[in-house]
């Protein structure tokens, strides 16, 4: 349909339908002025299948998060051209040449097919992503008739993600941002089209229904890695009837996604891949989803998560805590969103991840996450447990002697629940606490940049140094001991990372 766009800045060559003066609240310096908008003629795309299962709010579709995504996604992807979206204008003005089109091609293609010969046509890239009438080299993309018929339909089944990368304010990194980079497609491949027809609309108004706004976007549509797309559409529970039959393989053979973005005048493909759908992968995507909460760690978790070697959650961090600003990773209160709560999500993981041996781990899913830290450890046997203890012994008895304030007497005050707000229970707070907290922050960043610009035997020697020339009361048994000492000269970096984090989860 033809409907209508504000913008303060007109279109080029474009017809200006209306203008009219509005005051807005100037962003930098906070006073109201008055703008002028101009009021343009816009194409507006409708998709009837898609509003019957996916779109809610149909009478004003401006409104709807789905519908305004699923939009932007035609006009700046497979329809970025301005010659692309003749078909939509061509049905405004009356009917769409492209059904005849389509139809005299099938005519012959069939007429051809009778003789053992197959007829092909020509391929653009608003029907299929990457391709062109010709390349550079003038050579041709073409494409059988029936299957271009079959590609007109290719968005009705497609789940539309915004991937949201990070932004690194080198000068400032507390400015650092998180921040949407194009869309990344989830295309189903069918293995039953029957059991998929019935599956793939519960999964649409599953979407629907929980479609709550972050930004002008549907939260469940934002994630924070493309390959994310395929696991979270996988993870729909609107498939299960199917599965309890089939199996997941019996309805879709895996999830392919791509990672397009308009740059400029040109649509970039920044990824693509597939995933299959693997159980134990799907599982252990929503404990990860379920039990953090920042958008960093459960970004870096995934990244981990889909390797295609077996790795122990924590190596996936090796290349963040080398390279990000330190910033991120102490407990700070004016921490950018998508670091906030880093630093529980690394206790939980220390108390979770790695509180089951690995064949328990896989089948068992706990919702827990709101563990306590983890204070006694005689039955702690892996080395992630007795480094996470050591440092935690360190910086506490390091911070109480410096501060003389006894961390037995405000552990209360840290466990003890509350509803306020974090301004609220700042101001709560009681010096001893806040002067506690403040050396400990200090005291944690100082080790962190001495133990990130340290490595192998120099790492070694810089942990022995000080995590082990303390007392430590919390190992429980001279294996723990020899265990750390095997580890930092057959392994130092494994170490270094896992000290890394334990700093982070006690800043």
């Amino acid at each position: 349909i033809m409907g209508t766009v504000e913008v303060e800045k007109p279109w080029k060559s474009s017809e200006i339908l209306k203008t009219y003066d509005k005051e807005k609240k100037d962003a930098s310096t906070g006073k109201i002025k008055t703008v002028k908008i101009h009021v343009h003629p816009n194409l507006e795309p409708r998709n009837p299948f898609l509003a019957r299962h996916l779109f809610r709010d149909l009478e004003d579709s401006k409104k709807d998060l789905w519908y305004k995504l699923w939009r932007d996604m035609l006009f700046q992807i497979p329809r970025a051209k301005p010659t692309t979206r003749n078909p939509y204008k061509e049905t405004v003005e009356g009917s769409c040449k492209e059904g005849g089109k389509i139809w005299k091609e099938l005519v012959k293609f069939q007429k051809e097919h009778e003789q053992n010969k197959i007829r092909t046509t020509k391929l653009s890239s608003a029907l299929l992503l990457g391709a062109q009438d010709s390349t550079a080299e003038n050579v041709g993309f073409s494409e059988r008739v029936d299957n271009v018929l079959a590609l007109n339909f290719w968005p009705l089944t497609t789940v539309i993600y915004v991937p949201f990368l990070l932004e690194i304010d080198a000068a400032n990194p507390k400015r650092s941002r998180m921040e949407a980079a194009g869309f990344s497609l989830a295309i189903p491949e069918v293995s039953d089209l029957k059991l998929f027809c019935s599956s793939f609309t519960g999964v649409l108004q599953k979407l629907r229904a929980e479609a709550k706004p972050q930004g002008y976007r549907p939260r469940n549509a934002c994630i924070e890695l493309a390959p994310e797309a395929s696991l979270d559409l996988l993870s729909q529970q609107a498939w299960l009837p199917s599965e309890k039959s089939k199996g997941f393989s019996g309805v879709v053979s895996s999830v392919e996604y791509i990672h397009l973005e308009k740059q400029g005048n040109n649509v970039k493909t920044l990824g693509s891949g597939r995933v299959s759908p693997n159980p134990k992968l799907l599982r252990r995507y929503e404990q990860i989803r379920k039990r953090y909460f920042s958008p960093l760690f459960r970004s870096i978790r995934l990244g981990g998560l889909l390797e295609r070697s077996p790795r122990r959650w924590w190596e996936a961090f090796s290349k963040p805590l080398n390279t990000l600003p330190v910033e991120f990773f102490m407990n700070a209160p004016d921490l950018p969103h998508f670091v906030k709560h880093f630093q529980r999500d690394v206790r939980v993981a220390f108390s979770q991840e790695d509180s089951q041996p690995p064949s328990q781990k896989e089948t068992q899913m706990s919702e827990e996450v709101d563990s306590p830290p983890i204070a006694n450890t005689k039955e702690a046997k892996s080395i992630e447990r007795i480094v996470m203890n050591m440092v935690r012994s360190y910086v506490i008895g390091k911070t109480s002697d410096k501060t003389g304030v006894d961390y037995k007497k405000i552990k209360a005050e840290f466990n003890k629940p509350s509803s306020d707000t974090e301004a609220q229970a700042e101001s709560k707070e009681s010096p001893e606490r806040k002067n506690f907290e403040d050396a400990r922050k200090k005291l944690a960043e100082r080790l962190f940049l001495e133990v990130r610009s340290r490595h192998g035997s120099e790492f070694s020697s810089y942990f022995a140094e000080h995590f082990g020339a303390v007392q430590q009361l919390t190992i429980a048994s001279g294996e723990d001991f020899q265990r750390v000492c095997d580890s930092l000269l057959k392994s130092p970096e494994d170490v270094r990372v896992i000290t890394l984090l334990a700093l982070s989860a006690n800043s």
